[in-house]
């Protein structure tokens, strides 16, 4: 369980990178950045070396950039090799960097060829990533959302197609509910992402209406949802109070402890890693004090 946490909240980081991180390039302006003169010259790199080499080439290239420069830079690696080797490239993409090549591996795959690819690519992450498959697989839940579409019923063809694959961590199922909520593809001209609306102050939809077994996780990631829809990505203590709150919605337990360890997941990456005081204060102040549920939000917090 702690492997698992400390996953998911690498992948969360990485979705914070795309709200916080002080990109030295408009967000809107990726179409132009993932098809530019760099993607060109690392496509001659790849074909001229192959893709592993290739691949420490680029990893050697950006030693002196700093993180913001790195994952941009990766997303256009992701993207040269797709275009030069297809799926069989997929291995030689790693998951450092943000998962930058990776997410945009996944996403150019997913355009191409939809769910027929996603299975491939499922087939890659268990051979390739046996370490933690479940980074890769969560990048695949990402992208059959982004092909299928957003709507409650795309949810649920997607939820479906990750059912289908062998994903005993969920990584497919955490990447399918935190797409459909963050809507991470969907860029405006302003640089930011679509986030799902809250719609009359229903805070649990879909999460009761999914499968039984998938309810679970769409709890965990609705803190995050909540946070970015209608709270501002504010980290005070009234926001917290005010998440906690509509965890306790939920009335089946094991969904409303799942929803607290979900505000756990949310409080490390938020506050850069918070120290473990921090940690406790935030998740007091959600629990309102209650010992299973702060014991829940705290644990999270302090294994990832």
């Amino acid at each position: 369980m702690k492997g698992l946490l400390i996953i998911f909240g690498s992948l969360f980081l990485f979705l914070l990178g795309a709200h916080f991180f002080n990109w030295n390039v408009s967000i809107a302006d990726t179409e132009q950045i993932w098809e530019s003169e760099e993607k060109i010259e690392w496509e001659t790199v790849i074909k001229k070396y192959g893709p592993t080499k290739a691949s420490d080439i680029f990893e050697e290239s950006l030693l002196n950039k700093d993180v913001n420069q790195q994952h941009v830079a990766a997303h256009i690696f992701g993207g040269a090799l797709y275009d030069t080797l297809g799926i069989s490239a997929f291995a030689s993409c790693g998951d450092n960097f943000f998962y930058g090549c990776l997410h945009e591996f996944i996403g150019r795959a997913g355009a191409d060829g939809g769910p027929k690819a996603m299975f491939e690519l499922n087939d890659q992450c268990i051979k390739n990533f046996v370490d933690n498959p479940l980074i890769c697989q969560h990048g695949i839940g990402h992208g059959l959302v982004s092909y299928l579409g957003y709507s409650e019923q795309n949810l649920m063809e997607a939820l479906e197609v990750c059912s289908d694959f062998n994903d005993p961590g969920g990584g497919c199922t955490a990447g399918v509910f935190m797409e459909y909520n963050s809507r991470n593809t969907l860029v405006g001209k302003d640089g930011k992402t679509a986030i799902r609306q809250i719609i009359e102050k229903d805070f649990l939809r879909p999460c009761l209406n999914v499968q039984s077994n998938e309810q679970r996780a769409c709890a965990y990631w609705s803190p995050q949802w909540w946070h970015a829809a209608d709270l501002d990505y504010k980290r005070d203590e009234v926001t917290f109070i005010e998440i906690g709150s509509r965890c306790r919605y939920f009335d089946e337990p094991t969904l409303r402890l799942g929803c607290f360890e979900g505000i756990g997941v949310l409080i490390m990456p938020l506050f850069d890693l918070a120290t473990e005081e921090e940690a406790r204060k935030l998740c007091k102040d959600a629990s309102g004090g209650d010992s299973t549920y702060l014991s829940a939000c705290v644990d999270t917090a302090l294994a990832i």
